[in-house]
This record gives structure tokens, C-alpha cells and sequence, in this order.
């Protein structure tokens, strides 16, 4: 039986806080709501267009996990695959530019079982009886999705018991956040958690969480014993919390019950009725003596008499008011149906309304004898009147033997308003001029139309020949080529050689290719094959095929070489081989056996010299133990190692007598050093900062610090100094690269398993050149001897290279 979980969530998109994400999804399979695995998801990009493209794959999972109904580490393989599947479809069709690659985290439940399963850049918290858990990918599974053909999750079954909680996160937030801080975020309530979590990392960019917890069992089987819940509006409240939590926010802590939903709001609507019911019952209203008649009180006729005789002062004050109006309004000088001043005002007469609007118009003022014109000043403006108009009328005989003037030109009557001016219309169109024609008014106006359309669209539709448009082509490439030539910035050189080659390519489209263009195009290619800088080593020569050992293919994550002995960590099989320089036979001198405490392990380093009389090999495995393998005498055997509590380490290197341990969760690198072949003192933190969160491979070269996260940022610390190494000037930036390797002159040497190359850079992280050779496909692993020669593990072979 699946019991329902309680799941708070948020996100932060683009600096801007939501509840729910793109990039986090919750999803169930098929089969009954009590049966049925429930899935809950964190993607994250390790690139800008990564963090775009992860919210398409969560909904592509989503629709893949609706549609099964497998045992639960079956619906995650499937996951995991679909979302691969996603990944290298979109890589496939896309540049190199738009390429992604993401991380993926998926906490999965079915019944009393409980997986989390991770691959990428991602991270877990379990909160089980008050002791925090951290969950990371190990070596094995940290290569994004995409980078590698298929998606191998790591998968981690759990105990998740009543009062548990899960966080998964993106590893951003790693970077406001350590390990202590979560333990202490987690056992807050749930609101006040997810409060405090964005609190802390509300200055991320992208951020998604997702917080599960599963109730405590005195919560799930609190019930009434007595009585039948009853939901009423008495107002009484609510029982006690079982739990003692706070309430909490639905939006941001929620239960995935939709029974529960509605009970809720049921609850809330019927307090809302208590309270108003509460409200009026305050408004206390006079109770009516119903015996106070009988007792001889009086107070109810004297409230009824005073009604009467407000009611009664109203009706005369009306009636006096429409007697007034009537009175006041001048008697008809004749018509049958009037009346005369003494006329009686009837009882229908005297209503308000009909009082107020008279029977006839009102006749119009007399005018004052003083403001008349003069006989002769109407004459003379009446011939002056005619002399102007002769011309705009017609004469016309009227019926009863007269004449008639009438307009020539006769106006519009479409006035649509109650009122009609008395000729001023007529003498306004008779004055006015004669309307251009209506055919006129239309071809000027698509004249001006065309014209606009010509000025504004005219370029585009009607261009300039073929030949004119080759010549600004290759104008403006020439001009690309010039500024590349001047340009001191790597990328911004290739940048323009790229443009400039584009557009030459786009002139020999456009008309055809001709001596000159050919010679513009060879130097735009000859400047990009001179910016790669692509060399061939001088010989690579082959030191032992293994190909054929064990049952299963060699993947290494680590390759450390001595002056006799190279050693191979395959995280496939969970070993360590060695493979004699000499050509002799392989052999695995470090194997995953529970019986013996041995775990599956996860880094090696090779330490010389600080009391350590021959090279030896440590190893750290998943059980955060460390061993030593002595070559001379073919042993291997525990080394007491004070590892801090809650450490996690995912990379080990040695440099000058000291052992150095990388913990992204923790953002720190420690150091040990040994005393007579171990390591019981504690270890000193020489680098703690958020920038190591990403971080999986690390590089101890010279007394700086390099480490190289899984989307191919290569970081270098100088003391507490970081300097991110751009890689300007390369064709492909590194993805997923191995740890730094010294090339001598100040140069690094990384390999590229992504490009099966060997990129070198300078000390100021741009890009000065590569390798490639036939027998790197595939390539693993690299490393650097101490004479300076290199070794590479590609194509199940170990190469000797000489640079």
C-alpha cells in the first residue's frame, strides 16, 4: 500500500521565484492509486541551454511513466533511457553550440520500497531518524546525460520510514548550502523548511527543489474513537495537531490527496459561516414585548401615530408643490383642450412626476422693441442677400402662383438627432464647394499606398542583381578577414574567421565560385586549421591489450602510471588491474568484496616518499576506507585514515608528501599528512569555496589546485584566488574532461573523451593545441609519467605516447 506523501516544492527561474518549476516534475505510473510507483524528478542543465532543454525531458519522462506499470527500478531504467534518448536526439541534430548535457535526479516510491537514482551533476539529502544521508554519484555514474551513448543510473534503495524526509535539489544550490546546514534545514516543519531554503539560495539563477516527507504514524492513524466525525459551524475549533507542526501554506507545502484537499476547503467555508453567524448574533436586536399591550403599555401607538403623521406632511408637501408648479405655468392662448388658472387640479393631477412637464411648449419671448432693425437695414441685407446667392439657386413656381427659391446643390439630410436646424444646413452645402469625385479619392490613395509599400519593401522583394549581391557578400567577408587578422582575442578571432568563411560560402551559392573567391576561402580555412592547431604525435606505440580481460569491457575513470606500473580503475566492474609498462600480462590487484570490507572503489593516486618507501597505490572506496597495494610485495591492506564525519570524497592526488581529498558536497579540499604509512591525524582544510560544488576531478600541480567539473569548467586556485581557464580559442570546448595533467613549459594537458583528443592549454587557460591520432577513438583515460611521456587507455588497448 502506497501511503500519500507530503510534498513541498519551489523554484527559481530566472531570478524569479514559482512554485512549481520546469525542471522538477511529480508523476505516477499506471495501475490503482494505492499500487502504483510514484516518481519524483530534478534536471538540471550543466549549460544554459542544458537548464532550457531539462524541462522538455522532465515532460518527456512524465509521459513514458504514465504509460508503465513495471517493478519500480524497471520504471527508472526506463526513465533514464527515455531521457538519454532525448538528450542525444537533440545533440544529434544540433552544432556543437547548442549541444546539452544534464543532470538527473529521481526519488521513486511503490509500496514499502524507495529508490534514489541519479546520474549528472546531482545531489540527495535522506533525513532517516534524525541522521542526514548524502547521495552523489560516484565516478561511475557522474558523465552527464549525453555525453555518453546510454544512461546507466546509479541506483540506491533506502529505508524511507514515517517521519523521513527526501530532498533533491540542483547542485547549484550547493553552492549557499553545506551538508550541516540541510540536517538543520530538514528537521524544521515543512513550511518553515522550504521558507529557510529559499531564504538561503534565493540569489541562484535556476533552482529546483522538491522536499517529500511521509507522515508520522500518530498523524496517519489519529482518529476519533467515540463519535462520528461531525463538521459543523459551532465555532468551538479544531482538535489539536497530532503532529504539533504549524499549518501549512498550500502552495508551497501540499498533500498529494485530493480527499484531503476538499475536507480542507469544507473546513474553511464553514468557519467563514461560523464567524458571520458570530458577527450578527453580536448585533443584539430590541425583543418585542408581545404581553406589554395587555399590561397598559402605550409606547407601541404613539411610534404607529407618529408614522401617520410623517406619512401625512410628505403627501401635503407633494401636493402643494404640483398645485405651485401648475399655477405658475402661462395659460394656452387657445386650443379646446386647455385649461384656464382656476381650473381644479385632480388627484391624478397632483402626482410628481406629471406635474412637472407641461401640457404645450411654452410660447416664444417677445422680442424687445429696442434691439429691431430698421426698415432699411433689413431691405438693403435682403438685396444683398440675393446678389450672393443668384447663383447657388434655381427660381421655381410655387401652387399657389408664387415663386420659390431653391438650392442648386442640395446637402445631406442624414442627421439622425431629434432636432433640425432651421436652413442653416441648406445654406452651408450651398456655399461650400463642389467634393473631388469619388474615383479621384481612391486612386490617390493606393498611389500613396504603392509608394509606401515600394519604400519600405522595395529592397527586399525588388534586390539588385546576383552579381551586385556577390560583391557585398565578399566586401564584407574581406572585411571579417581583416579585423581576424588585427583581432588579439582567440574566440573572437575564430569567431570572425567562422563568419567571414559563411559568408564566402554564401557568395559562391549566390553566383558561382571564380579564382579570387576560391583564394578568400582557402585563407579564411587555412586561418581556422591554424587556430586548431591539430598535431600528430610522434609515435604511439602499444603497451598491453586488454580487450579481452575480465567478462565485461574495461571503463576507467582514473589511469596513475609509475616508472614500471600503470593502473587502471574500472568503475564497470568495481576493480583496480594493474598493467606492467614492460608488456606482461594484466592483473587486478583491487577487487569489490563485501566479505572483506572491501567496497567498490571510487579514486586512487599514487603516494611516494612522506614514509612510504616505494611508490604505492592508495585507493578509497565507497565505504569511506583507504587502502594500500605495495607493488614489491604484492599486498594489500587497510590504512587508518581520519576521514571527518560526513565527508564524501570524490578524488584523490599527491603531491610533495601530502594526500589530498576533494568533498564537492562540502566544498573543501582536505589534506593529509601521513605518518609511518598512515594517516591518523586529522586533516586541515587547504580550500574551502562554493566553486568546488561541480567539481569531481582533481589536480595538485606545483602547489595550486586544479579541479575539473563534469560540463568541462576547468578551475584553478592559487591560495584562495579561483580562476576559471576560458579555453579561448578552441574549436570544441572539453566536456566531461579527465583531472589536469603536467605538459611542461606551464602547460596542461587534458584528455577529451568526448572528442577522443588530448587538449593542451596554457597557464592562462586559452587554448594552444591538440592531439589527435587514429588509435584514440574511444579514448578513457590519460596520464603523464614522470619522464614526461604519456599514456593513454582507448579502444580496450594501453598506448604509449610520444608527444
Amino acid at each position: 500500500m502506497t501511503e500519500p506523501l507530503q510534498v513541498g516544492q519551489f523554484a527559481i527561474v530566472d531570478h524569479e521565484p514559482v512554485d512549481r518549476g520546469p525542471n522538477g516534475g511529480i508523476f505516477h505510473g499506471k495501475g490503482p492509486a494505492g499500487d502504483r510507483a510514484e516518481l519524483f524528478v530534478v534536471a538540471e542543465g550543466t549549460t544554459p541551454a542544458g537548464e532550457a532543454f531539462a524541462g522538455h525531458v522532465v515532460s518527456s519522462i512524465g509521459q513514458l511513466v504514465a504509460q508503465l506499470d513495471l517493478s519500480l527500478t524497471g520504471t527508472l531504467r526506463q526513465a533514464f533511457a527515455e531521457a538519454a534518448r532525448n538528450v542525444l536526439d537533440w545533440n544529434r541534430k544540433s552544432i556543437a553550440q547548442h549541444r546539452v548535457a544534464l543532470g538527473l535526479s529521481i526519488f521513486a516510491r511503490r509500496g514499502q520500497q524507495a529508490v534514489i537514482a541519479q546520474a549528472g551533476p546531482s545531489v540527495a539529502f535522506h533525513l532517516h531518524q534524525g541522521t542526514l544521508a548524502v547521495h552523489m554519484p560516484d565516478e561511475g555514474h557522474a558523465a552527464p546525460l549525453g555525453s555518453l551513448p546510454a544512461a546507466d543510473p546509479q541506483l540506491t534503495r533506502i529505508e524511507f520510514a514515517p517521519g523521513d524526509r527526501v530532498l533533491l535539489l540542483s547542485t547549484a544550490a550547493l553552492r549557499h548550502l553545506d551538508a550541516e546546514t540541510i540536517e538543520g534545514i530538514l528537521r524544521l516543519p515543512g513550511e518553515q523548511a522550504l521558507r529557510e531554503l529559499y531564504y538561503r539560495v534565493r540569489e541562484a539563477r535556476n533552482l529546483t527543489v522538491l522536499l517529500m516527507e511521509r507522515p508520522p504514524a500518530a498523524a496517519a492513524e489519529a482518529a476519533p474513537v467515540e463519535a462520528e466525525v461531525v463538521i459543523d459551524a459551532t465555532g468551538e475549533g479544531a482538535p489539536p495537531s497530532v503532529s504539533g507542526e504549524t499549518g501549512v501554506q498550500p502552495s508551497l507545502f501540499f498533500t498529494d490527496d485530493q480527499h484531503e484537499w476538499d475536507l480542507a476547503r469544507a473546513r474553511r467555508q464553514l468557519e467563514v459561516v461560523a464567524e458571520r453567524t458570530r458577527a450578527r448574533a453580536a448585533i443584539r436586536q430590541p425583543e418585542v414585548q408581545v404581553l406589554a399591550l395587555a399590561a397598559g403599555d402605550e409606547s407601541l401607538f404613539s411610534r404607529v401615530e407618529e408614522s401617520r403623521a410623517r406619512a401625512s406632511a410628505a403627501r401635503a408637501a407633494l401636493v402643494s408643490l404640483a398645485m405651485g408648479a401648475a399655477k405658475s405655468l402661462p395659460s394656452p392662448s387657445g386650443g379646446s383642450g386647455g385649461r384656464g388658472d382656476g381650473s381644479r387640479v385632480t388627484e391624478g393631477r397632483a402626482s410628481f412626476a406629471r406635474s412637472l412637464v407641461p401640457e404645450r411648449p411654452a410660447p416664444k419671448p417677445e422680442p424687445v422693441s429696442s434691439d429691431a432693425p430698421l426698415c432699411e437695414e433689413l431691405a438693403a441685407s435682403q438685396q444683398a442677400s440675393q446678389r450672393s446667392t443668384t447663383a447657388a439657386y434655381a427660381v421655381a413656381p410655387t401652387a399657389d402662383g408664387g415663386f420659390r427659391a431653391r438650392p442648386l446643390v442640395r446637402p445631406r439630410r442624414r442627421s439622425t438627432a431629434r432636432w433640425r436646424s432651421h436652413g442653416a444646413i441648406h445654406e452651408r452645402g450651398a456655399l461650400a464647394a463642389p467634393a473631388p469625385p469619388t474615383w479621384l479619392v481612391v486612386t490617390a490613395g493606393l498611389a500613396i499606398l504603392v509608394g509606401l509599400f515600394a519604400f519600405v519593401f522595395g529592397p527586399s522583394l525588388f534586390g539588385t542583381s546576383d552579381g551586385q549581391r556577390w560583391e557585398d557578400l565578399v566586401d564584407l567577408a574581406q572585411q571579417k578577414l581583416a579585423a581576424a587578422g588585427v583581432q588579439a582575442d582567440p574566440a573572437g578571432k575564430r569567431q570572425l574567421l567562422q563568419e567571414a568563411q559563411a559568408l564566402l560560402l554564401q557568395a559562391r551559392d549566390a553566383a558561382g565560385s571564380n579564382a579570387g573567391l576560391e583564394q578568400w576561402l582557402a585563407q579564411a580555412r587555412d586561418a581556422l586549421a591554424a587556430m586548431d592547431a591539430v598535431r600528430t604525435p610522434a609515435a604511439v606505440e602499444q603497451v598491453g591489450d586488454l580487450s579481452a580481460f575480465g567478462d565485461r569491457p574495461i571503463t576507467p575513470s582514473h589511469l596513475a602510471v609509475t616508472a614500471t606500473d600503470a593502473y587502471l580503475l574500472d568503475t564497470s566492474a568495481g576493480r583496480v588491474i594493474r598493467q606492467p609498462l614492460t608488456g606482461d600480462l594484466a592483473s587486478t590487484v583491487y577487487a569489490e568484496d563485501p566479505s572483506a570490507g572491501r567496497a567498490r572503489p571510487v579514486a586512487m593516486t599514487i603516494a611516494e616518499g612522506g614514509g612510504f618507501a616505494e611508490p604505492t597505490l592508495l585507493i578509497f572506496d565507497a565505504n569511506r576506507g583507504l587502502w594500500a597495494y605495495t607493488p614489491s610485495s604484492a599486498t594489500l591492506q587497510p590504512v587508518l585514515f581520519a576521514l571527518p564525519s560526513g565527508a564524501t570524497l570524490y578524488d584523490l592526488d599527491w603531491e610533495a608528501g601530502t594526500l589530498f581529498g576533494l568533498d564537492p558536497a562540502a566544498g573543501t579540499v582536505y589534506a593529509w599528512r601521513p605518518a609511518d604509512g598512515a594517516f591518523a591525524e586529522p586533516p586541515r582544510e587547504v580550500l574551502k569555496t562554493p566553486d568546488l560544488a561541480g567539481a569531481r576531478r582533481l589536480a595538485v600541480i606545483d602547489s595550486e589546485i586544479y579541479t575539473t567539473d563534469a560540463n568541462g569548467t576547468v578551475r584553478r586556485f592559487s591560495g584562495q584566488l579561483s580562476l576559471t581557464l576560458s579555453q579561448a580559442g578552441i574549436d570544441t570546448p572539453l566536456m566531461n574532461a579527465a583531472p589536469a595533467q603536467p605538459f611542461g613549459d606551464g602547460l596542461l594537458a587534458f584528455a577529451d573523451p568526448a572528442q577522443s583528443r588530448v587538449v593542451v592549454l596554457r597557464s592562462d587557460g586559452t587554448f594552444d593545441h591538440q592531439y589527435r591520432h587514429p588509435n584514440f577513438q574511444t579514448l578513457g583515460a590519460m596520464a603523464v609519467g614522470p619522464n614526461g611521456t604519456g599514456y593513454v587507455f582507448a579502444g580496450g588497448q594501453l598506448w604509449r605516447v610520444r608527444w
